[in-house]
């Protein structure tokens, strides 16, 4: 049967219109697929970074701030270089052939940084500090500048200075390490620095943990929950299912393990599981207090085996430590000689009494001696002591009062910059403290020491220490005498250089100064 006529284009007409809204209808679809498959995406790449979250940020901004601080060096001796004729070869280090070489500066430093783990220690660790890092820029901002003497040396004619990659090298540590802690100060700031924990633990170990990162908010650390395993139930598949749905539901970036449990294998699983769903663990050893710094890491027959050395230390090593005190004390006092003035003068007209606070104290093997302090209370202060005792925050044998009203006005900027402990030198120099070490107690506090804790007496007390670096009057007494401990069995130079640093930023942040 033959169609009626104009029926064969109206439905022609008709199948267009049908096919355009068809295909309209498709595109919609097929936009709002790639919308949400881009989204989807995006989604997976933010689940995927999972606890490496901070690491992911933290690679590329310790990344540009090593690059702004390489750049900064480099201009500074090409201006150097212009004033005073660095090189003999007439270009400074590295600025010979600036479109080659410059480049080549900037990737041989991210080469080598990342093979030294420069730009992963802030994913590998819960506190890390300027301190931290100074060994490692040391030995690699050396390896680097070295390197570019010898490209320099192919590439350049004549005979390069030595003096400009001596100053490279120098220039390039402080210039680092400040760039660095700004780009932290900065990343402190960020969104994608906080980091949530699941601490898997006894309901005590769990509350000091709790307590000491809440001393630290600069870890940015925050606990989202804390279990116990036996929570988690017996077996081990159960277990693991468990565990991985809390560290899901408490969306953990990380997991502390605060306690120590019965059987390698029961530990093992917990740690097994949490590293096949991507989740850092922090390991809180159960015998903490003898754990070294120093501790040396083997396996046998794939099981690891830590051996912890002696806690007894070198004379020569005792002799250098006596020898950096002296030399520090001697220099310090005299640079420092115009400061000491100034402040006795303020002193004196801030209010009647002494310039110096003299104070008993236990020192080195127990034996007494007198600690000197820029008075910052009126004179008289400590006979006053029991009249405000009902002013004491401290309820385990210290006298802590966070806004003492015996403190004098020129006082409390003295304690506010902890400028009142320089006299102390004078403590250092006469061999009765040394800079750092456990802090000096009087004798009603060191009568509450007790058992092994009393090794403590075996080194001399010091101006600065773990105590006055991680929080002062905010850490309890129990746990100073703790650290200190710590401090007296893991002592090396090298860790009391680590402390002098952190006392910088421990001035400048003020905390639990009172």
């Amino acid at each position: 049967m033959n169609p009626a006529p104009g029926g064969e284009a109206e439905a022609a007409v008709g199948d267009g219109v049908t096919l355009e809204a068809t295909a309209a209808g498709a595109r919609g679809v097929l936009r709002r697929r790639l919308v949400d498959s881009d989204q989807t995406r995006r989604a997976g790449r933010d689940r995927a970074l999972g606890a490496d979250r901070r690491g992911y940020h933290m690679r590329r901004v310790l990344a540009v701030s090593d690059a702004v601080a390489l750049l900064a060096v480099l201009a500074l001796l090409s201006v150097l270089d212009g004033l005073a004729g660095l090189a003999v070869s007439g270009a400074p280090v590295m600025l010979a052939v600036p479109p080659v070489t410059v480049p080549v500066a900037v990737f041989s430093w991210a080469a080598l940084a990342t093979v030294a783990g420069m730009y992963h220690i802030d994913e590998r660790r819960i506190e890390h500090t300027v301190a931290t890092e100074v060994g490692r820029v040391l030995q690699l901002s050396g390896v680097w500048a070295w390197g570019l003497f010898i490209l320099q040396a192919l590439l350049v004619r004549g005979t390069p200075s030595i003096f400009p990659t001596i100053l490279l090298w120098l220039l390039m540590v402080p210039a680092v390490l400040v760039a660095r802690a700004l780009a932290r100060r900065y990343a402190e700031r960020r969104p994608w620095y906080r980091q949530r924990v699941l601490v898997l633990g006894r309901s005590d170990d769990a509350s000091l943990v709790r307590a000491l990162l809440e001393r630290h908010p600069e870890y940015g650390i925050a606990i989202a929950r804390a279990i116990e395993l036996d929570e988690l139930g017996s077996a081990e598949e159960e277990r693991a299912v468990a565990l991985a749905a809390a560290v899901r539901e408490a969306e953990a970036d990380r997991v502390i393990l605060a306690s120590a449990y019965e059987g390698l294998d029961e530990r093992t699983g917990v740690l097994r599981t949490l590293a096949e769903h991507g989740v850092k663990v922090d390991l809180i050893p159960s015998d903490s207090e003898v754990f070294r710094w120093d501790a040396e890491l083997h396996f046998m027959e794939g099981m690891p085996v830590l051996t912890l050395p002696t806690t007894e230390r070198p004379r020569s090593m005792r002799a250098l430590k006596r020898a950096m005190d002296l030399a520090v004390s001697g220099t310090a006092l005299v640079l420092l000689a115009p400061l000491f003035v100034y402040c006795a003068i303020r002193i004196k007209l801030d209010s009647p009494g002494p310039v110096f606070f003299r104070q008993r104290r236990t020192g080195f093997r127990g034996e007494p001696f007198e600690l000197l302090k820029f008075r910052t209370m009126v004179d008289g202060a400590d006979e006053r002591k029991h009249l405000f005792a009902d002013l004491n925050r401290r309820t385990d044998g210290m006298f802590k009062i966070a806004a003492d009203p015996r403190i004098t006005r020129f006082g409390a900027k003295l304690r506010r910059r902890s400028l009142d402990e320089l006299p102390q030198l004078i403590n250092v120099f006469k061999g009765e403290m040394s800079l750092v070490g456990p802090r000096p107690l009087i004798e009603e506090e060191s009568s509450l020491v007790k058992g092994h804790y009393r090794a403590r007496f075996k080194v001399r007390p010091g101006i600065t220490g773990p105590w006055q670096v991680l929080g002062r009057s905010d850490i309890p007494f129990q746990k100073m005498v703790k650290l200190d401990y710590s401090y007296v069995t893991n002592w090396s130079l090298g860790d009391d250089l680590k402390i002098l640093l952190r006392t910088v930023s421990a001035i400048t942040d003020g905390r639990g100064a009172y």
